[in-house]
């Protein structure tokens, strides 16, 4: 069953023993609703933090053709990069390594990618031409409205979200949060044995890597 916004807020403010809120009260609904969006990104973080393949997002092929234009533009919604793919969807396709100044100066016949601003460089620049595919974190998902619903794999962990909210409605009203503290870390501690586990009761295998084929190098 699917929980809405304020489904979330509802059981945060009891947890706080706070009456529901309004612009009026101490703790306003405006703020109420931001320490449930806060509690989700907090708890999305955490997930992404030991599982980096969480929601993994590929973005549009983008194309360089200009060695003196050597970037482009990160989606609005970027957090981080999983990998940035070269050539994707040929049998050049190589996995970048981001760019470190040492060995970027060292090896010029490595492409490397570096973020900077909004943008990705593809590095080289002398040697950027070519199509590229950034796979990346989107950042957290707000609940603008109170009908809007949680993501429906994050569901069974929505105790880090009230919990957390519940927390910063205590601290507001300069209460004690020991106990309610103590329930958050235990709530977050098994969201993230969950993310570690890679979502899965499957155990991980371990990779035979010695029998990979050279890799290829676009000339």
């Amino acid at each position: 069953m699917s929980i809405t916004r304020d489904q979330l807020q509802e059981r945060a403010e009891a947890i706080a023993d706070q009456p529901p809120s309004t612009p009026q009260t101490f703790v306003t609904s405006a703020q109420a609703v931001d320490f449930i969006n806060d509690g989700i990104r907090g708890l999305y973080d955490d997930v992404i933090d030991v599982n980096p393949d969480f929601r993994v997002t590929p973005m549009a092929v983008q194309t360089i053709t200009d060695p003196t234009a050597n970037s482009f533009a990160l989606p609005a919604d970027f957090r981080s990069v999983r990998a940035v793919l070269s050539d994707p969807g040929t049998n050049y396709r190589d996995v970048l390594q981001r760019y470190q100044m040492r060995a970027g100066m060292l090896d010029l016949t490595r492409r490397n990618y570096r973020l900077q601003g909004s943008s990705i460089y593809i590095e080289p620049a002398e040697r950027s031409v070519g199509t590229y595919q950034l796979l990346y974190n989107p950042i957290a998902p707000v609940l603008a409205n109170g009908s809007d619903v949680l993501d429906s794999e994050l569901e069974q962990f929505q105790d880090c979200i009230v919990l957390h909210a519940a927390v910063m409605m205590l601290t507001k009203n300069e209460w004690d949060i020991s106990s309610v503290g103590a329930q958050l870390a235990i709530a977050k501690a098994r969201a993230q044995r969950w993310a570690r586990n890679a979502r899965t009761a499957d155990p991980p295998t371990v990779e035979d890597v010695r029998t990979l084929p050279r890799r290829l190098f676009r000339l």
